[in-house]
């Protein structure tokens, strides 16, 4: 796998690009899983938004190197690396993982954990409405690299430097470099929505209108959390119009149910 990524823009979708190879066995994946802890999803739904941040406010020091890195010495051409604002999914249906990490270190409300079944084009459509958009783009997080790498791809002695910068440095390069993240956190599976604004703004976050009722296709809850906090969900996702079918049918996390006690070794 390449670690620049082509850059297409949808046929139907002027301004919103995928950064996707075209024989990647994924390429066309329809459905989305969102995790949130479950304070900041009540917020969402009371407000009719949904969290988007810069790449400086990443946790991790390896998936925010290259968005902080100085390309003076490679580029003087401000398009070629915008602001950019993400919000992070991923494709696997069942992440032991994302559970845990949506709510670690949290209290109260935030230590329980949701996760959203969404539409991958509804999503896009709703970050297109918003007249502060000037781009979207989205891909696939690329785990063929390791913290070495990371650490050692803007050098000449890389391997990897001519594949990257020998090129004229362009916003593909750019975007390509911020879908990348070490080998060792490839469970994750993880899907990034990335976006830039017509006009400049300071603020290290943003959030994008919502219309949560459209958008939610199912929902499942942490395995811990109690009937009341359950109660407190549904009467937030009714107050945001979410169709009584899906709220009917949140169903706690079964990731730990072992269907039978004992097995029977056969012989």
């Amino acid at each position: 796998m390449a670690i620049l990524k082509p850059l297409v823009e949808f046929k139907s979708h002027k301004n919103s690009y995928t950064l996707i190879e075209e024989n990647h066995p994924r390429i066309k994946i329809r459905n989305l899983y969102k995790y949130i802890d479950l304070d900041s999803f009540l917020k969402c739904l009371t407000e009719g938004t949904i969290r988007l941040v810069q790449p400086s406010e990443w946790p991790d020091k390896y998936e925010r190197h290259f968005y902080n890195a100085d390309y003076s010495q490679i580029t003087m051409e401000p398009n070629s690396i915008p602001r950019i604002w993400a919000c992070c999914f991923t494709t696997r249906k069942i992440s032991e993982a994302a559970w845990n990490t949506y709510r670690y270190g949290k209290q109260g409300l935030g230590n329980k954990c949701v996760k959203l079944k969404v539409s991958r084009s509804k999503f896009r459509n709703f970050l297109r409405k918003d007249k502060r958009v000037q781009c979207t783009y989205e891909g696939f997080m690329d785990y063929t690299v390791t913290d070495y790498d990371i650490q050692h791809l803007h050098l000449r002695s890389s391997p990897q430097y001519d594949s990257i910068f020998s090129q004229p440095f362009s916003v593909r390069t750019f975007l390509s470099l911020l879908l990348l993240k070490r080998s060792a956190f490839n469970y994750e599976s993880e899907f990034r929505f990335l976006l830039s604004l017509k006009e400049s703004v300071n603020d290290t976050e943003i959030f994008i209108k919502i219309k949560w009722d459209e958008l939610i296709e199912k929902i499942e809850v942490d395995k811990d959390m109690s009937d009341m906090e359950l109660d407190v969900l549904k009467t937030y996702l009714r107050l945001a119009n979410v169709p009584e079918n899906i709220i009917d049918t949140v169903t706690r996390s079964n990731l730990y149910n072992d269907p039978i006690e004992i097995v029977k070794i056969e012989g």
